[in-house]
C-alpha cells in the first residue's frame, strides 16, 4: 500500500482525515470527521465474530450530525426545518461524500485488510455516496423537492477491490490507518483518525 502523510495529533489535526481522488469524473472532496463502532455478532453454536463500521464523511460533527440528519422526520415542511440547522451546522459543502467501510472477521483489530464484499465473513466491503445538500439551507427550495419526492439527491457505488491498513486502536475510544479502496476504474484513498460512535443505534 501506498503510504499516506502521518499526521500529528496535536499540531496538524486538520490532515487527521483525509479522503482524495475521483469517482464517476467527480472530485470526492474533503473528509471532515470520521467515527467508527465495533460490534461482536453471536452466531450461537457457531461462535461469533466482530464486524467493524468505518465512517469516513465531509460532514463535521459526524456522530451527532448523522444521527440529526436521519432522525428528521415529519411532513415536507416540518421535515425540511429540521433539516436547515442540520445542514448549516454539519454539511460545510454543497456537496458531501460519505465513504463507509465494512470490516468482518476483525479479531486482532489492528492489521491489514483485502478486499472481501459485504457479505464475506473475512475481509472488508465499501461503499461511497455523493450527497447534494445545498437546497438543504433553504426551506422553501427544500420543501418544494421534498414534494416532489426527492430531499437529498445522492448517488453511490460499491467497492471493487482495495486494502485496508488499521495502525492503532483503542477500545471504544479511536482507531487510525489508512486505505485505498477501487471502485471499478477509479481509487479514493487516504487517512483516517476516526472516534467512537454508537454507529449501530444512530
Amino acid at each position: 500500500m501506498r503510504p499516506a502523510l502521518l499526521c500529528l495529533p496535536l499540531t496538524l489535526a486538520a490532515c487527521a482525515n483525509t479522503m482524495n481522488g475521483e469517482v464517476d469524473g467527480r472530485s470526492v472532496g474533503s473528509a471532515h470527521d470520521a467515527i467508527f463502532e465495533l460490534e461482536t455478532i453471536d452466531l450461537g453454536p457457531l461462535g461469533s465474530y466482530n464486524t467493524l463500521w468505518l465512517i469516513i464523511t465531509g460532514a463535521s460533527d459526524a456522530c451527532e450530525g448523522l444521527d440529526e440528519l436521519w432522525d428528521a422526520d415529519g411532513d415536507c415542511e416540518e421535515y425540511c426545518e429540521e433539516l436547515e440547522p442540520i445542514a448549516r451546522d454539519h454539511l460545510p459543502h454543497s456537496e458531501v461524500w460519505t465513504l463507509s467501510i465494512w470490516i468482518a472477521g476483525t479479531e486482532e483489530i489492528e492489521g491489514l485488510y483485502s478486499h472481501g464484499g459485504w457479505a464475506d465473513l473475512d475481509g472488508f466491503g465499501a461503499s461511497i455516496e455523493r450527497w447534494e445538500v445545498e437546497a438543504l439551507r433553504d426551506p422553501a427550495i427544500c420543501e418544494e423537492m421534498c414534494e416532489d419526492g426527492e430531499t437529498i439527491p445522492s448517488d453511490s457505488e460499491n467497492s471493487t477491490d482495495g486494502s485496508i491498513e488499521i495502525q492503532t486502536y483503542e477500545s471504544k475510544e479511536s482507531l487510525e490507518g489508512e486505505y485505498t479502496i477501487e471502485f471499478d476504474d477509479d481509487v479514493v484513498e487516504g487517512h483516517f483518525s476516526a472516534n467512537w460512535c454508537d454507529i449501530f443505534d444512530l
